[in-house]
């Protein structure tokens, strides 16, 4: 799942989440199952929906869901035994797939 999937999914699910505690508070019930449901807990259900909205339109949240990690801060790596060169975005764990040998930074 790519990260403005994740976003899209976090705001459709907080959406449906408000209008299910609106739902409840109005009938008393929850309509899926037929169980009784308390005011407060219909309401908790369309406060933590807002909450969740609301949060995932802010831009630090966007940042770090968009935001790539990576295992080093420079763009490129290179063995400490063969000498080749890897791209940092290509890497997953630091170890040369030709030889075995250590990834380092590259400067």
């Amino acid at each position: 799942m790519n990260n403005s999937s994740a976003l899209l999914t976090i705001r459709i699910t907080s959406i449906l989440s408000i209008i299910m505690g609106a739902a409840m508070y109005s009938r008393g019930y929850s309509g899926r199952y037929g169980v009784e449901v308390t005011p407060f807990t219909a309401l908790l259900f369309c406060f933590f929906g807002t909450c969740f909205l609301i949060v995932s339109f802010l831009p630090k949240v966007k940042e770090k869901l968009t935001q790539q990690k990576f295992l080093f801060d420079s763009e490129e790596l290179i063995c400490q035994n063969c000498k080749s060169r890897y791209k940092t975005k290509y890497v997953q764990i630091p170890v040369c797939p030709k030889c075995d040998g250590k990834l380092v930074e590259f400067e």
